[in-house]
């Protein structure tokens, strides 16, 4: 018996390595690399989450910059199965607004599909995007957004929650009028914001008459299929109603309301909030940190911050220049400037100020960034044409200084490079990987590197020209030693971002500077500062590390 058992313990051990000698090679558990979005939601979604460059079909409403280059796909009631199949998704993501019939049908030709019912609460919209974040290999990061949006939510709450509740009602359709109910996903904006629902408990179908008799002190009204200023305009024929007697109705984004992202749920908590309690003032933290840059250089530097919570931010390196100079800007060209500024600002900001600002024929970053430099301007008393100006997403907080200093038969030489750099999402190999710059539509999240560089001397047009060459130099031989790989093609090393800025400050003293390559002593200091600051910086954004050259 015992010898028995012994041969069946053989035999199986047998079975199990003749098994993996006919399967020596299984593939490993790898996430989606091309996803068809089924809703505008899980779009934006994606993009905050950062694999907006594994969609391949996207539906014909959505509104998030770069979207529009997917192939369209139907919409989120109206599927268009072929044209789904057509692009080999191994990944389709939809609402529990999708038909289910259309669902059921993609599953039955061998798609897997994944279901997401967002708007049950505000609870269900965090753990929802959550398991959104994990499916596609993003749960770390979802994690972050969520932790930092409950925070940002608890921080609004507490500043309203013992205050009076205004009687508030939401509108969200006309014919037949249609108000949240009280157990609705939008009943939490109203909670969180300290409001109190006077609407239906379940249906939202009422009349006018109801809405006089409930007799709300806010009406909000969201601008979803129907013209809220026409709306807007009816309702002020009954000012025996609070709110309309005290001016007090608002009109909000239907998608703001109805299908925010977490991101956006803040945003839309934080309008309502203000809307329901003026007399609260949510102010943005400010403050200001001021630097040390060589008294050669005749500059003062400070870094502005201005805080509105974790995920939104905004902080503007600002270098005065005493008296004025010329500079090089890659973003503005040459010009007598003031102010050179780096101005920074949070991911989602970013994304946030091209959705909000973009206009026919000008995209939303590009307002924003001239809105920028108005208000800058008007601050520093100055005109926004006196201001060179470049922009990142790279946290200010990581920006390295760098000066590198030289003195010999009577001159001195000061060199001091600024800089910021992000390269994890967009790193890229100049010659080898493609563009998707186009017409002023950015195709994909990007990281940038940012150099200011000060120097004593006074340099002419073609030193500042060629000093652009020597920091471009110094850069590439960073990213080379840091061993930076391009994010598209991840067998060769990148030379940059793609996006990458540079402004270059002339001095104002002698002996006037023609050339600044790296043969010349000046040449030598831009690229040693410009090395090691972009070096120290895209260790302190992204953790690409290793000890620098000195």
């Amino acid at each position: 018996m015992k010898l028995l058992r012994q041969k069946y313990k053989t035999f199986i051990q047998l079975v199990v390595f003749l098994g993996f000698l006919a399967f020596p090679l299984l593939p490993a558990f790898s996430f989606p690399q091309r996803i068809v979005s089924l809703s505008p939601f899980i779009t934006e979604s994606l993009y905050i989450l950062g694999v907006q460059d594994k969609i391949v079909g996207s539906t014909i409403y959505d509104r998030t910059p770069g979207a529009s280059t997917r192939t369209k796909v139907g919409s989120i009631t109206d599927v268009n199965i072929e044209k789904i199949l057509s692009l080999h998704p191994d990944l389709v993501l939809a609402t529990d607004l999708t038909p289910y019939k259309e669902i059921k049908r993609l599953r039955e030709l061998g798609l897997r599909v994944e279901v997401f019912s967002f708007w049950k609460s505000f609870n269900t919209l965090c753990s929802e995007f959550l398991r959104l974040g994990k499916v596609v290999g993003r749960e770390n990061k979802a994690l972050n957004i969520i932790k930092a949006v409950r925070k940002e939510v608890k921080e609004i709450h507490d500043k309203v929650k013992n205050l009076p509740k205004p009687k508030v009602v939401v509108e969200i359709g006309v014919n037949p009028l249609w108000v949240a109910p009280k157990r609705s996903f939008i009943n939490d904006y109203i909670v969180l914001a300290g409001g109190k629902n006077v609407g239906p408990l379940t249906s939202g179908h009422t009349t006018r008459e109801e809405v006089i008799k409930w007799n709300p002190d806010v009406i909000i009204i969201s601008n979803m299929g129907f013209v809220a200023e026409e709306e807007l305009k009816r309702w002020e024929k009954f000012p025996m109603i609070s709110a309309v007697r005290n001016h007090r109705i608002y009109i909000i984004d239907s998608d703001d309301l109805c299908s925010p992202t977490p991101p956006r749920f803040v945003q839309t908590l934080m309008i309502i909030a203000k809307w329901l309690h003026p007399e609260v003032k949510f102010k943005p933290k400010t403050k200001i940190k001021r630097l040390s840059l060589p008294k050669e250089l005749k500059a003062k530097a400070l870094i502005m911050y201005k805080y509105e919570g974790p995920l939104f931010w905004e902080k503007t390196l600002v270098v005065q220049l005493q008296p004025e100079r010329r500079v090089l800007s890659t973003m503005d060209g040459l010009l007598k400037a003031k102010l050179v500024v780096n101005h920074s600002a949070s991911p989602l900001f970013w994304y946030t100020m091209c959705q909000l600002k973009r206009k026919k024929n000008m995209c939303g970053g590009l307002v924003y960034l001239k809105e920028v430099k108005e208000k800058l301007a008007k601050k520093f008393h100055t005109k926004p044409s006196h201001i060179a100006l470049i922009a990142t997403a790279a946290d200010m907080d990581n920006l390295a200084v760098v000066t590198k200093k030289f003195s010999a038969k009577g001159i001195k030489i000061v060199v001091t490079a600024l800089v910021t750099a992000g390269a994890k999402t967009n790193a890229l190999r100049t010659g080898v990987d493609e563009g998707w710059y186009l017409d002023g539509i950015n195709l994909k999240e990007h990281g940038t590197v940012n150099v200011i560089l000060l120097t004593n001397l006074k340099l002419t047009d073609a030193a500042m020209a060629r000093a652009i060459i020597t920091i471009t130099e110094a850069k590439t031989a960073a990213f080379q030693d840091l061993k930076v790989h391009s994010t598209y093609t991840p067998k060769v090393i990148a030379t940059g971002t793609g996006t990458d800025s540079v402004i270059v400050v002339s001095g104002t003293e002698p002996p006037l500077v023609n050339y600044t390559g790296g043969h010349s002593k000046i040449g030598e200091l831009i690229g040693k500062a410009v090395y090691q600051a972009v070096s120290q910086a895209l260790c302190k954004q992204n953790g690409f590390c290793r000890e620098v050259k000195k």
